[in-house]
């Protein structure tokens, strides 16, 4: 999709490529393989794009959720209801619209905005000991303030946005 879109893309300087990744692809879990895999890739692939599409003036973006509440935990454990609502015990996940609220916030970051690296503690997996477990980034702005982000979203989110 992105190969047939980047002529357009290129021609207007200040659009954006968002992919949403997850903060699996930066920290594995158990169980978590091929998941952890393909986000992995999805980072790789966006680093490519921002370097391949420096100076366009197209920001390529990925928006990396820490666990969020989906259907996703219902599908891995093939429908088990008990072990799905498990993996949440104890934490507070995001949600979907949470998700959706942040890919918005990036979308709208004027194009003066050229490298942003948001991130914050977000939980990744359980200890041994079953407590969440988290991913320590702290926040990097390099040339925008951290105004605007969501409030519920201050806990479970890396948002990295480069590239003009």
């Amino acid at each position: 999709m992105t190969r047939a879109c980047l002529p357009l893309l290129v021609k207007n300087p200040g659009n954006a490529i968002i992919n949403v990744g997850s903060v699996a692809g930066r920290v594995a879990y158990e169980g978590g393989a091929a998941y952890c895999g393909a986000k992995a890739a999805e980072l790789q692939i966006t680093k490519a794009l921002r370097l391949e599409l420096s100076g366009t003036g197209v920001r390529v973006c990925t928006v990396d959720p820490g666990m969020a509440e989906t259907e996703f935990s219902l599908v891995r454990f093939k429908g088990d209801e008990a072990r799905a609502k498990k993996v949440y015990e104890g934490v507070e996940p995001l949600t979907a619209e949470d998700v959706a609220e942040a890919i918005l916030w990036v979308a709208t970051r004027p194009a003066t905005c050229a490298s942003t690296k948001w991130s914050s503690n977000a939980p990744t997996s359980r200890d041994p000991q079953g407590a969440p477990a988290h991913s320590s980034a702290g926040a990097d702005l390099t040339t925008s303030p951290n105004r605007g982000v969501p409030a519920a979203l201050a806990n479970h989110l890396r948002v990295w946005m480069i590239g003009r």
